[in-house]
């Protein structure tokens, strides 16, 4: 599965980030896991912006 995050627009150059979510399906249970970004940005302070850096970063 992709997410198409958000457009980035710096110096009137746009780009699109798509990022493959990671899950598993327990074979036993057939349970689905992902992890949550959410919970985890609230838990650790700056994790949302650290993200969204890297890849803006990567991409020049």
């Amino acid at each position: 599965m992709i997410l198409s995050l958000f457009k980035i627009s710096l110096f009137a150059v746009k780009k699109t980030l798509n990022i493959r979510c990671r899950h598993r399906i327990l074979k036993q249970s057939n349970q689905y896991i992902n992890r949550n970004w959410r919970m985890v940005a609230e838990g650790v302070r700056m994790v949302q912006y650290l993200f969204c850096v890297f890849f803006i970063k990567e991409l020049y």
